[in-house]
């Protein structure tokens, strides 16, 4: 991830949701075992430690998370607007000069 030997991956959908269901040991097994196919298995032994969430069990965003498409880089102003003075959002996100993934 941006050119260090972080690792993230994100598993939308019903496939997400169901790996979630089964815990936190599942998940981080199939990012590991994600790893090790897609780096080999020596890369196991790489992997130091491993955090997960489970976005479906969150009460604010119950599985929820969006992204821009290429290009779209105009959307993080308008995600940094209040909505209704009730709601902000922060993070990466709102950044307007961070450059795109």
């Amino acid at each position: 991830m941006h050119g260090t030997r972080l690792s993230l991956l994100i598993l939308a959908g019903r496939s997400g949701a169901e790996i979630a269901d089964k815990g936190e040991n599942a998940m981080t097994n199939l990012a590991i075992d994600w790893i090790s196919d897609v780096f080999g298995s020596g890369a196991k032994k790489a992997v130091l430690r491993v955090h997960a969430t489970s976005w479906n069990k969150d009460p604010w965003t119950l599985g929820a998370f969006s992204s821009a498409p290429s290009g779209a880089q105009d959307a993080r102003k308008a995600l940094s607007e209040s909505l209704n003075d009730i709601v902000w959002f922060a993070g990466e996100a709102v950044h307007e000069t961070r450059p795109p993934h």
